[in-house]
């Protein structure tokens, strides 16, 4: 009984939905300039007033990076591969911009996957410091 119910419904579908044509629908473009728009940057002052780092935080994580593997402990999530929080949201490149003249200057040099975070400014405010994860290291031995 429950495989004829099951088969007529079936059935029923297919006959229902052969006369539909499905597009894929898209949203109107005023929503979608609002869901690519580039992410606000995040802002580090220096001390002074004077310098402010803007750093461009990624988009949304990649398949791979929520693919990675996680140890849980006491509430926090660890990425076993950089001995940090697994969930993180990242800066992915740094502009420094000074703000009498509004001048940018953007930092060469950072790897390709640049994967920034924890930065802090010297006393002096001359130099930043930052923590720079390398997605693809090889997990080390414990």
């Amino acid at each position: 009984m429950k495989k004829l119910l099951l088969s007529a419904t079936l059935l029923l579908v297919a006959v229902v939905s052969e006369g539909q044509d499905f597009k894929y629908q898209t949203p109107p473009k005023a929503l979608q300039d609002l869901l690519l728009a580039p992410p606000t940057p995040r802002v580090s002052l220096a001390s002074n007033g004077r310098t402010m780092a803007l750093l461009q935080v990624q988009d949304f994580p990649t398949v791979a990076e929520l693919a990675q593997p996680e140890l849980r402990l006491a509430g926090l999530r660890i990425n076993p591969r950089t001995n940090g929080q697994s969930r993180v949201s990242y800066a992915v490149g740094i502009k420094l911009k000074t703000l009498p003249t509004g001048a940018e200057i953007e930092v060469k040099g950072l790897p390709v996957q640049a994967r920034i975070s924890d930065v802090s400014w010297s006393p002096d405010n001359k130099t930043i410091a930052f923590a720079l994860t390398n997605p693809g290291a090889a997990p080390t031995a414990a």
